[in-house]
């Protein structure tokens, strides 16, 4: 604790009180992940126009962080200085003990917080049949089309020699996008051979409200992104039998 007072000493003002209130965030979070984490005692630089960050921690790397504190005087960052930001990686969700995506909805709704974003991915971890190209093709037969429109897509990677490859649909500014790609290529290189392919859907709040039940019923809200988002998951039932 001594490191973390040491560390304080060096906030003034208003930033003691937000530091404050950022940590027990951080510490509260880091619970309900589970015994492996815990949050650093040391202040850092922050993230996404926050100054300051508390670090959350597993076996020493950072897996989430919690931001404070405004990085400029414009009334934009001055609004976003009166809020804190907490922010899960996909280590802290992948490692986190089980029942915590319990644990954290409950966190959101009894602080009132808002979900900003939230990514769902359904993994295969043994690839696909058809793999990244059934996806291309599942997206020309209209499978993946919304509303009854075809979403627009892009194409990234080496997609001559079928590696690193990644196909989105959607987009960021309507708040759901679709990245489906090579996830062992991009773990462990395309020399590999891994087949292992991620299905991520992302959710923006920018057009619409993030309910915290996506926390607690992830796949519901996954398969009722569309119909191709239903199909994906029975693909992925099927191979696990």
């Amino acid at each position: 604790m001594r490191q973390l007072t040491m560390n304080l000493e060096a906030l003034q003002g208003g930033e003691l009180t937000i530091a404050a209130q950022a940590w027990e965030l951080s510490e509260d979070v880091a619970d309900k992940l589970g015994p492996d984490f815990i949050v650093s005692p040391e202040v850092k630089k922050g993230h996404d126009f926050y100054r300051h960050r508390w670090s959350i921690e597993r076996n020493g790397s950072e897996v989430g962080w919690v931001g404070f504190g405004t990085s400029s005087k414009s009334p934009r960052q001055q609004a976003q200085a009166r809020t804190l930001h907490c922010n899960l990686y996909g280590a802290a969700c992948t490692f986190a003990h089980p029942g915590w995506n319990d644990a954290i909805a409950t966190l959101v709704d009894l602080r009132r917080a808002e979900i900003t974003r939230c990514d769902l991915a359904l993994d295969f971890f043994d690839g696909m049949t058809g793999g990244v190209d059934q996806v291309v093709e599942d997206y020309k037969a209209g499978l993946c089309d919304s509303g009854g429109k075809r979403l627009k897509c892009n194409m990234v990677g080496d997609w001559i020699n079928g590696k690193e490859r990644s196909f989105y649909m959607g987009s960021k500014e309507a708040g759901k996008q679709t990245n489906v790609y090579e996830k062992g290529h991009q773990l462990f290189g395309p020399e590999s051979g891994s087949d292992w392919l991620r299905v991520e859907l992302r959710y923006g709040n920018k057009l619409r409200d993030l309910p915290s039940d996506m926390l607690r019923r992830p796949a519901d809200f996954f398969a009722g992104a569309s119909g191709w988002h239903q199909l994906m998951l029975t693909r992925a039932e099927a191979q696990a039998k």
